[in-house]
Formats: structure tokens, C-alpha cells, sequence
């Protein structure tokens, strides 16, 4: 009798077993992969993209020390649409000038813009904000090299005791 109605597999899941897969094998599991993703609706093969991208995001968002550039995140995830930039700003209620300067970092993110792509991409308006403080806190750390020069701006010089 059978303990459930699993026992009568013989599989093994997990880093163990790969050592004893030989390239074939291999092979051959990432060709049913790639079929089995095949077979995805184009709406689940986009979400799926966008999480990826999400993830990407929150990974480099706490392990990275480099700036990450909002514009580049926009047109990956506008490619995953397939819509152009113009398209996102109409849809979000912009102009597409006015919108690549807030991808440039020419203009600040604000929270109203943070909520629309957030709610266009499917993606928590938070990240959005994280960027931009990740990133102006990346500046601000090559700032204080140059602590020297910001020695003038002190109360101390304004006031007198």
C-alpha cells in the first residue's frame, strides 16, 4: 500500500540530483522549458517578464552600489509591452518631453508620478521612489569627498553669539 500517491516516482528534486545530470539531460530539460513557455498566453508570458524585471529591480535596489537609470528600466519594460515611450506618456496622462526628463533625472520623480507607473507597470510605487533616493544617496556619498567645499555653508559664519 502506498504511503501517497507520490511514492511511485522515483524523482529526486533539487541541487543534489543536477551533479548527476550529464549535458544531455540537461539539454533536454531546458528544451521542455523552453516549449512549455511556448505554450504561455502572451498575457502570462508578460507578466512573467515584468516580475523578472521587478525582481532585477529590488535585487539591484539592496546589492548594488551603481546608479540604476530609470530611463534604461522604462524602455526594458516598455520593449515588454511593446509600446513606445510616447504611448506610456500619453497613457499616463503626459507629455512625452515631460516625462524623459523625469526618466533623465532632469526633474525629480514625485509621488503622483511614482503612483501612475507604478499602477501602468504593475510595479509598487515604492520602488520607483527607492530609485531615485538610491540613486541621490550614491551622489551624495561622492559628494562628501569633497566635503572641502561645503565648508562655506555654516551657520556658525551667519550668526553671531
Amino acid at each position: 500500500m502506498k504511503n501517497n500517491e507520490f511514492d511511485e516516482y522515483d524523482v529526486k528534486i533539487g541541487l543534489e540530483t543536477l551533479k548527476d545530470w550529464n549535458e544531455e539531460a540537461l539539454k533536454e530539460s531546458d528544451s521542455r522549458a523552453k516549449e512549455n513557455a511556448l505554450k504561455r498566453s502572451p498575457a502570462t508570458q508578460i507578466k512573467i517578464q515584468l516580475a523578472g524585471l521587478q525582481y532585477r529591480i529590488e535585487e539591484n535596489l539592496e546589492n548594488s552600489d551603481s546608479i540604476i537609470d530609470m530611463e534604461e528600466i522604462v524602455k526594458e519594460l516598455n520593449g515588454i509591452l511593446n509600446i513606445t515611450k510616447s504611448k506610456l506618456a500619453q497613457s499616463i496622462d503626459m507629455d512625452s518631453p515631460n516625462l524623459s526628463k523625469y526618466l533623465k533625472g532632469d526633474r525629480k520623480l514625485n509621488s503622483n508620478l511614482a503612483m501612475k507607473l507604478g499602477s501602468f507597470f504593475h510595479i509598487n510605487p515604492e520602488i520607483w521612489l527607492e530609485i531615485v533616493m538610491k540613486n541621490e544617496l550614491i551622489k551624495l556619498k561622492s559628494e562628501q569627498d569633497n566635503l572641502e567645499k561645503y565648508k562655506k555653508y555654516d551657520y556658525e559664519k551667519v550668526i553671531s553669539y
